[in-house]
């Protein structure tokens, strides 16, 4: 089932890319916010397949290192608290859920909250 659920949020979050890219091509607009969302979800990309890959190969995940972009993007938008608290977020549920707290901060460039929650496993009676 592991297996299974790793699959679908990746299948999601490719989705999710591909709405936030369309969504920039209707409004023909792009800022720190658009950017911040795109490099997010491909940031959980990676990390995702990282432990998919680990899974599958049945070893141990290695230390994940936080790429450039997400660097530069979380630094325009601001999110400079949650980058430092992303960088020691060994656990990958940590790591989804700060993420998550950067991704619903995006406005009118943040995807869909019930997908989202779903991929970065948030409790909503934690939320109420």
């Amino acid at each position: 089932a592991e297996m299974a659920d790793m699959l679908s949020r990746l299948s999601s979050l490719v989705d999710l890319i591909c709405e936030t890219s369309h969504r920039v091509g209707e409004k023909q607009e792009w800022n720190a916010r658009a950017e911040t969302v795109c490099v997010t979800l491909i940031e959980l990309v990676e990390r995702e397949t990282l432990e998919l890959s680990c899974y599958f190969e049945d070893e141990e995940t290695p230390d994940y290192e936080l790429s450039a972009n997400i660097h530069e993007a979380w630094s325009e938008t601001g999110n400079t608290f949650e980058l430092e608290e992303l960088k020691y977020a060994v656990e990958l549920i940590d790591f989804r859920q700060i993420c998550y707290e950067v991704l619903i901060s995006t406005d009118q460039w943040c995807p869909d909250t019930d997908i989202l929650m779903d991929i970065c496993q948030i409790d909503q009676g934690l939320l109420e």
